[in-house]
């Protein structure tokens, strides 16, 4: 029966003239880094190099920018007391001026350490990542609070439906991103706070989404901007089970006043793990889900636009760039 209301989905929104192309991409993640395999140097460009991406970027109609982290372990985007730059330009304070000028959205990720995933019940571990995390966003107000663009925390902890499904674990979860909320609306009250968790389909959907809607509603979080994980090599989610997971998640988001975005990967694997790679999708991809996602969200942002889309990057996203233009 799912199979059959899906197939009578695609069908009526590939008839419908009213959807043109009105559904976009409005937002994207990005990582600092020059290369998205390994290994991974940092990008390090100037403001003039920054301000011709931002504008690629509104070119189409992508008006919001989440940058997944500021600090990753010890090494840093910008001058701070809490990690060594590793670029030699601050690359944030660039950033928020293109961004600044052209009239986008920011949201700043905070810190990320890379034994995230070691950790996941360690106490202790996730407390000193919490304060680590609120120095750093004071740290970031006091550095680039001048900026208006900026509208809100990402949290770039990544949760999925495998490391948290004990009920201790996600106890300790729901703590720790509770006290992490409550310290972030104490410090920017007015700011909005994103996550972006992943699904690998090990939860059916009605349970997943009633699990992720207690859970964000308990801790205080804004926006979730679900991965919707077609992209990946291993546990690759299909388009229909992307109409299943998002038709759950819309439901029950909604009646907790949670908002949905969903986090389109614009690229596929063709390496895994340590040697990590993926190429930029095909402008039929894209078209395919823009239909079936744009029905289910707020809003669509990809990950992530500089890597797999920007004519920066090289011949192939400058042929998905114009492809997806052409779209407009």
């Amino acid at each position: 029966m799912k199979t059959i209301r899906f197939i009578i989905l695609i069908v009526l929104v590939s008839i419908s003239p009213s959807i043109g192309w009105s559904f976009q991409i409005t937002g994207t993640f990005i990582q600092l880094f020059e290369n998205i395999n390994y290994p991974r140097p940092p990008i390090d460009w100037n403001g003039k190099d920054w301000l011709e991406e931002i504008r690629y970027m509104k070119e189409v109609k992508i008006d919001t920018l989440i940058i997944q982290y500021t600090i990753y372990d010890n090494d840093a985007y910008y001058p701070s007391k809490y990690g060594k730059m590793i670029t030699h330009t601050d690359q944030i304070e660039s950033i928020l001026s293109a961004c600044q000028k052209e009239k986008l959205s920011v949201y700043l990720g905070l810190t990320l350490d890379s034994k995230w995933w070691n950790g996941v019940s360690n106490i202790k571990f996730l407390n000193r990542l919490k304060e680590r995390s609120i120095v750093v966003a004071k740290e970031l107000l006091s550095k680039y609070g001048r900026y208006k663009c900026i509208k809100g925390w990402y949290l770039p902890f990544e949760i999925e439906d495998r490391a948290w499904i004990s009920s201790e674990r996600e106890d300790v979860l729901t703590k720790f991103l509770k006290d992490m909320v409550k310290a972030l609306k104490n410090l920017t009250p007015q700011f909005p706070i994103i996550i972006s968790p992943y699904f690998l389909g090990i939860i059916p959907p009605e349970e997943l989404a009633l699990r992720w809607a207690r859970l964000f509603k308990l801790t205080g979080i804004d926006i979730v901007a679900i991965q919707d994980g077609a992209g990946r090599m291993n546990y690759k989610i299909s388009n229909e089970k992307i109409y299943e997971y998002f038709k759950a998640f819309k439901e029950e988001f909604n009646k907790n006043n949670i908002r949905l975005w969903i986090d389109m990967e614009i690229y596929y694997q063709t390496k895994d793990w340590p040697n990590w790679d993926a190429e930029p999708i095909s402008i039929e991809s894209i078209k395919e889900r823009l239909k079936l996602e744009a029905l289910l969200v707020e809003k669509i942002v990809s990950f992530e636009f500089t890597h797999y889309m920007s004519p920066r990057m090289g011949k192939k996203q400058e042929k998905l760039y114009q492809d997806y233009r052409r779209l407009k």
